[in-house]
């Protein structure tokens, strides 16, 4: 049954991605821009990515700003360079105010990753202080705040889109300020109950609020001790402590144990992919890439691999110089010549 409904999906995904071919291949780009309005975000990321790269940024441009703004933060970080690169050198001043507006739009973690992107992509420094200082004072310090943590580290990966209800809030009160700031945040299922001075000392579910008697307070409901991180604590170990714990947020305090943010599972789960991936490579003797395998060039893997390669040259050299030591040896016995080929697959 899973087998069909496999096929099935992937039958579906192929005929529309030749749908989006050919939308893009005969220009119907305002149809295209309807299709890709109607899907979720994440899947119309992966959509445009199909497309050739001279259609990809007049795909993106017809969408209405809204959806691109939604978009744009699932897109490959290539092709999302690619797009601020050329709407940065446009110029068509509207476009330039809207990479604006859409790196304002995206989740503080999220933009603060964009602008780092924007900097190792050797982008011109005026462009990234244009963006940042287009963006209001309180976002503006919210993602310098996620930049001044050190690269792999808790607080480099946080979010400070989050809900902190005091614990003295009544449930009803908590409700409310919910639905106040939900919009804005980017999860509500968990909320974090703070003392004076913003220090933690409980979990609150949305559940648990909503079940909860109105007149009841926070500090009734919550759970105690918090499991939380620290904000220079390794991704890596965050990670396995979200895992052991089964998590779906973990909160992220000073050394204060202040609530400065909180570590959802979608980061963590890039935190895994990126932690398995460079322990691939360093079981294939390869020194860990900045970017992905396939979109890493043939220099820089030669560069990443020429010290195990230099390596094994040598050590294959002292192979060669032992064989022809004992050559009198081999050929006496021929049959130990067939046990070479069985020695090199197990030294492999």
């Amino acid at each position: 049954m899973s087998t069909e409904i496999e096929q099935q999906e992937e039958l579906q995904n192929r005929q529309l991605e030749e749908s989006i071919l050919q939308m893009a291949g005969h220009n119907e780009y305002a149809r295209l821009a309807r299709k890709l309005e109607g899907m979720n975000p994440a899947a119309a990321a992966l959509t445009l990515e199909v497309l050739p790269p001279e259609k990809q940024i007049m795909a993106f441009r017809s969408l209405p700003k809204d959806s691109a703004a939604a978009i744009f933060t699932f897109l490959d970080s290539e092709l999302r360079l690619h797009i601020v690169k050329y709407f940065s050198e446009s110029t068509n001043k509207s476009l330039r105010e809207d990479i604006q507006r859409m790196v304002a739009e995206m989740p503080a973690d999220d933009a603060a990753d964009f602008i780092e992107e924007m900097k190792e992509g050797e982008f011109p420094a005026n462009l990234v202080e244009a963006i940042l200082s287009s963006i209001n004072q309180a976002r503006r310090d919210e993602i310098n705040g996620i930049l001044k943590y050190p690269d792999g580290s808790a607080g480099s990966i946080m979010t400070l889109e989050y809900i902190m209800l005091r614990e003295d809030l009544t449930l009803g009160d908590a409700m409310t300020q919910i639905r106040q700031q939900g919009m804005r945040k980017e999860t509500i299922y968990n909320c974090y109950a703070v003392a004076d001075g913003r220090r933690i000392v409980g979990a609150v579910s949305l559940k648990d609020i909503i079940l909860g008697a109105p007149t009841l307070q926070i500090r009734d409901i919550m759970k105690t001790p918090v499991i939380y991180a620290h904000t220079q604590d390794d991704q890596e170990t965050v990670a396995q402590k979200v895992k052991d714990y089964d998590l779906l947020a973990i909160p992220v305090v000073d050394n204060d144990t202040r609530l400065v943010g909180i570590i959802t599972v979608d980061d963590i789960m890039d935190v895994v992919e990126e932690e398995n991936t460079e322990d691939f490579e360093k079981m294939a003797m390869l020194r860990p890439a900045e970017d992905e395998y396939l979109k890493t060039n043939v220099l820089e893997m030669a560069r990443n691999r020429i010290f195990w390669l230099l390596l094994l040259m040598v050590s294959a050299t002292l192979t060669g110089a032992i064989i022809m030591r004992f050559s009198h040896v081999l050929a006496s016995q021929v049959v130990l010549a067939s046990f070479i080929p069985m020695l090199m697959d197990l030294g492999g």
